[in-house]
């Protein structure tokens, strides 16, 4: 993915960041695990990698690296389940952790993150648990998303990398449940066609297999939307365009 790089000329005349993004067609993805291996290069200035699910502006859970430049959070990953404030501005405890890089950016990352109605959101880099939070697990369905950015916000991005930008995405895997409300009826008229009695596994805690990354997952077999999607190690995308390019494709 590809963030261009922005000229003082671009600067001194406000003109519009050439940006880059992708995001599932569904959007009735709910409680699973989440991970993207990646990594930043190229950046002289601002820019966010944002691995995100999102259904609204207080339902979305991120996972955002701030590269170092000129904004109050530059060189940080940020883990944030939104709403992190209150509506005066209060910040709500536990809702969001801003952690120092120390030179994650340029070598291929794990960055991950569990959602659980029960656990809340674990976020994990490289299998290692960083920050927990359990304030507002979502109780509807959205979609996951991957965006390289920046808007010049001196709180989030700061001033827009002078040099290309690129984010090398080696894969990006999820195993989730969905809110279809085909999802169980499906599933029990299969179990009746069969003459089966079968049982949902509530707690993705419970270890049902290993991923890819040899990482334990458990999911509902209820689900219609079980998915594993995986980009070829050396795939690079590069889009371009004045705001977010979407690359959608089916599960």
């Amino acid at each position: 993915m590809l963030q261009k790089g922005y000229s003082d000329m671009d600067l001194e005349r406000f003109n519009p960041v050439s940006i880059s993004g992708m995001q599932t067609r569904d959007t009735d993805i709910l409680h699973g695990t989440f991970r993207t291996e990646m990594k930043l290069e190229g950046y002289k200035g601002g820019s966010c990698a944002s691995f995100f699910w999102y259904h609204n502006d207080v339902q979305e859970i991120d996972i955002e690296v701030v590269t170092p430049g000129t904004s109050i959070v530059n060189d940080t990953i940020n883990y944030t389940a939104q709403p992190s404030t209150e509506a005066d501005w209060t910040p709500i405890p536990n809702a969001t952790l801003s952690m120092p890089l120390q030179k994650t950016l340029n070598d291929f990352k794990v960055h991950r993150f569990d959602c659980n109605p029960v656990s809340g959101v674990d976020y994990y880099l490289d299998d290692k648990l960083m920050h927990n939070d359990h304030h507002n697990v979502p109780k509807e369905g959205g979609s996951l998303q991957l965006k390289l950015w920046a808007d010049g916000n001196q709180w989030w991005s700061g001033i827009p990398s002078k040099t290309d930008v690129h984010l090398r995405v080696k894969s990006i895997i999820a195993y989730y449940n969905t809110t279809s409300s085909l999802t169980n009826l499906e599933w029990h008229n299969k179990c009746a066609r069969e003459k089966k009695q079968c049982k949902a596994v509530t707690s993705l805690r419970k270890v049902a297999a290993l991923d890819p990354f040899g990482i334990p997952i458990s999911i509902s077999p209820t689900s219609s939307a079980l998915a594993t999607w995986e980009q070829a190690s050396k795939m690079v995308m590069v889009l371009g365009g004045a705001v977010s390019a979407l690359i959608f494709w089916g599960l």
